[in-house]
């Protein structure tokens, strides 16, 4: 009984012989495989370990990686769609669509490889987003495969989007029909967010009584240049009066905002809601309209001067266009308009926790998932039959009613939000 204090006691060698079965790295290999230490400072030393010799990059970061590396495979796949029919041509899923005699000039190449990489990126995202589900603090050991491990998920994303040229073109129809739905949601969220940021600076300079003469001027900025951008629309796009779609479109868009302009500043709207923000949401649908009107098939009757101007302007264009893919993109991915706090953090005083994430992982993934779908739909004119010609993005009929289908969604939306609280009294929209 004597020798049992003693023999319960560790020996000394015994802590140096199970660190050195240790891998050198200094942590056991259980622990990186998704066994989480019981103790969150060993987890965070594991963490610590890992970020050491693997190498991790801070959140913010972290995300401006993934935009750079989102931008080169938007680059790949514009060069893959104008200039490669010829090297791709023997990749042999790609020869056989050449084989039906039904694109002679390469388009049908060029639109398979606009598919495949943007179903590549969709499933390098997708397994991110799975891998990073519910990932909301810094010391959460998943956490790292967010912000490390970039040699590995550089060289799965380049595989996943070579695989994608072994699949069978039936294969890449179906994704494209998907990628139909997935483009739709991409844009309603890019009007949720609208909408919210328009709320939010709305509210900023309410709450600031020196920031009135902002407001005043803001609002006139956003009539005065949305009315003046209608005036051109109808001059450019409206020449005759037989161009009656186009008088639909410019006419109905101005028709909505005039209605819900007038909405804003009835006593049932939202408190803050304004004509700040009825300036900010018709100048967004007019801006939709425009772009609609100009992915519009040449027609010398309906558009004043005719054509789509010179190569320099097309390029112009194009660039612009990708710029604002690739923008949209990103600043969805970092929007903090699905996070939540909980009720305690909210009270004043009282400090945020300093181990949350700057975003959620999953919710940046699944956007930018979103976010490649839609692209592959922007560079094929949202067509499965063909792709539009060189430096021309978002062309043909089918954008044209998904940009008007966007500006009206947007102007619904909008009446909704100035109008739920009214009629939904029992919940709070604070």
């Amino acid at each position: 009984m004597r020798g049992s204090p003693t023999e319960a006691k560790p020996r000394a060698g015994s802590e140096t012989i199970s660190r050195g079965s240790e891998p050198k790295h200094g942590f056991r290999e259980s622990q990186m495989c998704g066994l989480t230490p019981s103790d969150g400072q060993a987890q965070k030393r594991v963490l610590r370990e890992a970020e050491r010799v693997y190498g991790s990059l801070a959140p913010v970061l972290t995300k401006w990686v993934y935009f750079i590396l989102f931008a080169i495979t938007a680059l790949a796949t514009w060069m893959l769609r104008d200039y490669s029919s010829k090297a791709l041509s023997h990749v042999s899923v790609l020869k056989s669509c050449l084989g039906d005699g039904a694109a002679e000039d390469g388009t049908c190449v060029g639109k398979g490889a606009v598919l495949r990489i943007s179903l590549g990126n969709v499933m390098f995202f997708a397994i991110m987003f799975l891998l990073t589900l519910g990932v909301t603090r810094k010391d959460s050991w998943r956490r790292f495969l967010h912000t490390g491990l970039w040699p590995i998920k550089i060289v799965l994303w380049a595989v996943l989007i070579g695989i994608t040229f072994a699949f069978p073109n039936h294969a890449l129809y179906i994704y494209g029909q998907a990628a139909r739905v997935l483009s739709g949601f991409f844009l309603v969220l890019q009007v949720l967010i609208m909408i919210d940021f328009i709320y939010l600076i709305n509210m900023w300079l309410l709450e600031r009584d020196h920031c009135l003469p902002g407001l005043v001027i803001g609002t006139l900025v956003t009539f005065i240049g949305s009315l003046g951008v209608t005036g051109v629309l109808y001059y450019f796009y409206a020449p005759s009066v037989h161009c009656h779609l186009n008088i639909f479109f410019i006419t109905i868009t101005l028709i909505l905002g005039i209605g819900y302009s007038i909405l804003s500043v009835t006593p049932i709207r939202a408190a803050n809601a304004g004509l700040l923000t009825s300036g900010c949401v018709l100048g967004y649908c007019v801006y939709l309209t425009w772009s609609a009107l100009t992915s519009e098939t040449v027609d010398r009757v309906c558009v004043h001067n005719g054509g789509t101007g010179s190569r320099g302007v097309k390029i112009v264009g194009f660039v612009l266009a990708v710029l604002a893919i690739l923008a949209a993109t990103f600043t969805s991915a970092t929007t903090t308009i699905f996070e939540t706090k909980a009720p305690e953090a909210q009270k004043e005083g009282e400090e945020e926790d300093s181990e949350l994430l700057p975003g959620r992982p999953d919710v940046f993934y699944i956007v930018f998932l979103l976010g490649s779908a839609y692209m592959a739909m922007l560079f094929t004119g949202w067509s499965l039959n063909n792709t539009p010609g060189q430096f021309t993005i978002d062309y043909g009929w089918f954008s044209v009613w998904v940009k008007m289908a966007s500006s009206w969604f947007s102007a619904l939306l909008y009446v909704w939000t100035l109008i739920a609280p009214a009629i939904l009294r029992n919940r709070n929209f604070s």
